[in-house]
């Protein structure tokens, strides 16, 4: 391994962002879309608080250069780029000297640096920034939609959200626009349906720009497994696709459906319902986290423990901070240390002062006076912390 390499991550860009507009793409401005994208099982949160395609390739730093590495530590892209986002269909935008274009997996320059941004591609297409505009290219590096947008999102089921002035709408990859630039924000589609605004309330359209749902909501969240949670005055409920409600405006709070059940706030407690919004798990607890791997954190009289889908306590709740379980690992803290439980609540890696993520492909970053590294499920270390 190189000298003074410093072993990280890649967290540039994610897939988050799929919903969001921004200049730079890194931003998030859809004031309503604070819910995670669901994931597929190759991608993480960064310290960033963004999601990744870990593609097997970790982001190395040497001199302030990037470049990538494998699991040993072993150089694959030697550092030499500025900025290095995540790689999907076997490409990752990279920048030097403020000018982005892409590399392949061994490194190689396939689109010229010719860009003032580029994004990942998704569905084939990357957003490139040209003249302070935006537009879309392929995977040959060949411009598909002129770049003529103030703004625009990332494609989702053919389509992406566009903004030009205060219009926002949508178009395909051919750069039509299928859906007018009428509204006030847009999220991207989802189950052949997508959030808009207008007139300050969100509503949802389909493809064709028909108004399925008409805007009504202060707030509204992506369709998932056939709902959409939304906000009607101070109350949240769950949609179903043909704008009726399948769980009626109750809870105070409620977060997406995942593992079949959603967590919900009512007088003040949270418990769990199913998508008929049968309460499954009784409204007891202080504060609730989404199901992972069967098992749910939940707050009780100050500490967090986890229960099973029965609402049965599995794990007491003995934790200043518990988090999801990712490959039958959860991250733990008391006393401002962290550490890793299983399911059976046993202490498997020994809390540290330290700041820890989840396990991935049988490793998990932890990060300690600004150093950087990576252990296994023994808490042994696989890349060594370095600066």
């Amino acid at each position: 391994m190189l000298p003074g390499l410093i072993v990280s991550l890649i967290s540039i860009l994610a897939l988050q962002q799929r919903s969001h507009f921004g200049d730079s793409l890194a931003k998030h401005t859809n004031e309503s879309q604070s819910s995670e994208k669901r994931r597929t099982p190759k991608q993480r949160r960064t310290a960033t608080g963004y999601f990744e395609d870990l593609n097997g390739l970790f982001r190395i730093c040497l001199r302030g250069k990037w470049g990538c590495g494998d699991r040993s530590g072993k150089v694959v892209i030697y550092p030499r780029f500025d900025r290095l986002g995540y790689f999907s269909d076997g490409q990752a935008p990279v920048s030097i000297d403020g000018s982005y274009g892409f590399i392949d997996e061994t490194g190689q320059i396939v689109t010229s640096l010719q860009f003032e941004y580029a994004s990942p591609y998704v569905e084939g297409f990357a957003a490139v920034k040209v003249n302070g505009k935006w537009g879309f290219i392929d995977k040959t590096g060949q411009e598909t939609v002129s770049a003529h947008f103030d703004r625009v999102g990332h494609f989702s089921e053919g389509f992406s959200v566009v903004q030009t002035g205060n219009g926002v709408g949508y178009c395909d990859s051919r750069g039509s626009l299928i859906i007018n630039l009428k509204y006030e924000d847009g999220g991207d589609f989802s189950e052949g349906l997508a959030r808009v605004k207008s007139g300050g309330k969100w509503g949802y359209v389909n493809s064709a720009g028909e108004q399925v749902v008409t805007p009504q909501f202060e707030k509204a969240f992506d369709f998932g497994n056939g709902l959409a949670r939304v906000e009607v005055g101070t109350n949240w409920g769950f949609l179903n696709q043909r704008g009726g409600f399948s769980i009626k405006p109750q809870f105070q709070n409620a977060f997406d459906f995942s593992e079949g059940l959603a967590g919900v706030q009512k007088d003040g407690k949270y418990g769990f319902v199913d998508n008929q919004g049968t309460a499954v798990v009784p409204f007891m607890f202080d504060a609730v986290r989404d199901f992972a791997e069967g098992l749910a954190a939940v707050k009780v009289n100050g500490k967090w423990g986890f229960i099973d889908k029965t609402g049965m306590l599995k794990i007491p709740a003995r934790f200043d901070v518990a988090l999801d379980f990712s490959e039958n690992m959860a991250q733990v803290e008391n006393d401002r240390k962290r550490g890793y439980v299983d399911k059976l609540g046993t202490i498997i890696i020994q809390p540290r002062q330290w700041f820890t993520f989840p396990f991935i492909d049988g490793l998990a970053e932890v990060q300690f006076n600004g150093k950087v590294g990576y252990i296994n499920q023994f808490g042994e270390f696989a890349i060594a912390l370095r600066k």
